[in-house]
């Protein structure tokens, strides 16, 4: 995990993140958008896009996006959210409420503070984090007209990073990787 140790050097961890981090080991990504297979190896292939800019939101935006999608987060809930899920292409953990999820893990206090430490623009981190999928569904067109303008305006100020981190960052099938 190499693109994970570039950002740990750069920018330290925090023993909540190391957690996250191990739980997502073993955790398996849907089969179809996630050649890379687990949510360890994901996080690091966005992190190594995210880092190819100089802007700090991204970085952290990629290493927080997904940081509860395997359903394990101690710091905010007991147990496990999400389902086991099989399709024919494989087994994978669902986790829909993730993007949420990572916003409320990254508004933890000591989090925060080593976000906005490290020189980052926290509300334009989080709302990267928590907007990335909805810019999967407004890349996709499947968003309705209507909806898709009310969502450009609202996030006028970060939609060049939001758009770069959904269709290029986080987007392993439009950009393919070798596993």
């Amino acid at each position: 995990m190499n693109n994970i140790k570039k950002f740990k050097s750069r920018y330290g961890t925090l023993i909540e993140i190391e957690d996250q981090l191990n739980k997502s080991i073993d955790s398996l990504d849907h089969p179809v958008y996630h050649p890379e297979k687990t949510l360890i190896k994901h996080i690091d292939i966005v992190i190594g896009r995210a880092l190819e800019r100089p802007e700090k939101e991204l970085h952290f935006a990629a290493m927080l996006h997904d940081i509860t999608k395997s359903g394990w987060c101690p710091a905010l809930w007991s147990g496990r959210i999400g389902n086991s899920k099989t399709i024919e292409s494989g087994t994978y953990w669902q986790n829909s409420n993730h993007h949420n999820q990572a916003e409320d893990f990254m508004s933890i206090s000591n989090i925060k503070k080593w976000i906005i430490s490290n020189g980052v623009d926290f509300d334009k981190c989080r709302l990267i984090v928590k907007n990335h999928m909805r810019m999967k569904y407004y890349i996709s067109g499947q968003m309705k007209p209507k909806t898709s303008i009310k969502m450009k305006s609202e996030l006028m100020e970060i939609w060049e990073l939001l758009f770069y981190f959904s269709d290029y960052c986080d987007n392993m099938l439009k950009n393919q990787i070798d596993i």
